[in-house]
């Protein structure tokens, strides 16, 4: 049985973990994902159809009821090169208080 040599296992790992941050544009100096963003906003019950078929997502989009009766918090990630095309369909299918975050980490 031969036995690795632990400075070789070592590079490896450092190579293999720079090469995953580099496919997920995860910055470690920001130590956030460039090129997602968190975006939660209200909506009216009555116009969630319209804006939920706006929204791309990962499986779907997280929708919670609020305190008021009608409405609901709808929570999403997006991609920063159609953020700002998708907001604006987002704000005219009547979204409203659109809180935008930036992301630390996401495990898929």
């Amino acid at each position: 049985m031969e036995i690795a040599n632990p400075i070789e296992e070592a590079r490896r790992y450092v190579a293999n973990a720079e090469e995953i941050i580099k496919k997920s544009k995860y910055d470690p100096e920001t130590k956030s994902y460039k090129d997602k963003k968190y975006v939660r906003m209200n909506v009216s019950n009555d116009n969630l159809p319209e804006v939920l078929s706006v929204l791309p997502s990962m499986h779907s989009p997280t929708v919670m009821p609020l305190a008021t009766e009608g409405w609901s918090s709808v929570h999403t990630v997006l991609s920063e090169e159609r953020f700002w095309e998708i907001i604006g369909k987002l704000k005219s299918a009547g979204a409203e208080g659109i809180l935008v975050s930036p992301i630390e980490k996401m495990i898929p």
